[in-house]
């Protein structure tokens, strides 16, 4: 017989340590916030123990690195000090694409404005969710559906015309009076 008495608080304290729906939803809602993330990546870092390998400034940076802007902050100096050979390689692509992420901040943030009107729209009620559907339906036909017919075209024109001259043959070996015979033919003919 196996004592499981000591088991029972230690399954009791694992079960209390699962957070609830609701936690899980605002953890998950801190995470996705870059404004919230960085100190939410630093807590849940040094809980699970990494500040006894790295200092609260390192902890830190490599917290502020999960975020775009933080990494285009944090980056050369954690790759120059962690890899300075593959730095001094990889330096001028670094700068091309922080450029290019400067570039496209504003283009990011227009669209998240966008995004965030859309979402207020849809939870309005079914008005507003079928005014996103219409508007979603609208754009995927003229960015996507279209497209991607202009694309096919010529191999659906392709295949269309090896049908049509699979088709026509077809109808010439059934129109020939030669086949029409064979079934009629004595069996030792067919063999």
């Amino acid at each position: 017989c196996i004592n499981v008495a000591p088991a029972i608080p230690m399954a009791a304290a694992m079960l209390a340590s699962i957070p609830s729906k609701d936690e899980l939803y605002d953890y998950a809602a801190r995470a996705y916030d870059p404004e919230s993330r960085v100190p939410l990546v630093e807590a849940v870092l040094n809980k699970v123990g990494v500040d006894k390998y790295l200092d609260e400034k390192q902890v830190e940076a490599l917290a502020t690195c999960t975020t775009a802007a933080g990494l285009v902050k944090e980056a050369p100096a954690l790759l120059e000090r962690a890899a300075p050979r593959l730095y001094e390689k990889g330096s001028g692509l670094f700068e091309k694409s922080k450029e290019k992420y400067e570039e496209l901040v504003p283009v990011v943030a227009e669209y998240k404005e966008a995004v965030a009107a859309r979402v207020t729209l849809a939870r309005e009620g079914a008005d507003g969710r079928a005014a996103v559907l219409a508007e979603g339906k609208e754009l995927a036909t003229e960015r996507i559906v279209v497209p991607a017919r202009a694309a096919a075209a010529p191999y659906i024109a392709k295949i269309a015309d090896r049908k049509a001259a699979l088709v026509e043959k077809k109808e010439a070996l059934l129109a020939d009076k030669r086949l029409g015979r064979a079934p009629h033919a004595p069996p030792e003919a067919r063999a």
